[in-house]
């Protein structure tokens, strides 16, 4: 069963604000160090999410000829991460990436794509520690 499969509606979305991210309480390791389980969480949580849920409600937006989509990116995705961990700086490119393309190809369905990169929060409880 694909993701999207997974995903319904109870009518048609104007507004997705794809939302879910951080650092899923990992903290910074040398590159040759990053479990490629870890990498691909992070990446999970922060592209993926916003693509499969994107990729759930585009059908229905482009029927209407209109929608919203907004991806919370991050400061992080302009630059290095000031968390030091490489799959969340990637990840939040990719979330500019993804923003991008999606604009590219709904827009000319009326539908409006946007990414917001706010500034560092610290979030991740093991970081407290």
């Amino acid at each position: 069963m694909d993701r999207a499969d997974r995903v319904t509606t109870a009518g048609a979305v104007d507004v997705l604000v794809n939302n879910a991210g951080g650092v899923a309480h990992q903290e910074m390791h040398p590159i040759e160090e990053v479990p490629d389980a870890d990498w691909d969480h992070i990446f999970a949580v922060n592209v993926g999410a916003a693509f499969t849920l994107s990729r759930a409600v585009a059908a229905g937006m482009k029927r209407a000829g209109s929608g919203r989509i907004i991806n919370i990116s991050s400061g992080a995705a302009l630059g290095p991460s000031l968390t030091g961990i490489e799959a969340y700086c990637s990840a939040k490119h990719a979330v500019v990436g993804l923003t991008r393309q999606l604009a590219h190809e709904l827009g000319p369905f009326g539908i409006t794509v946007n990414s917001v990169a706010p500034g560092f929060v610290r979030s991740n409880a093991a970081s407290e520690r």
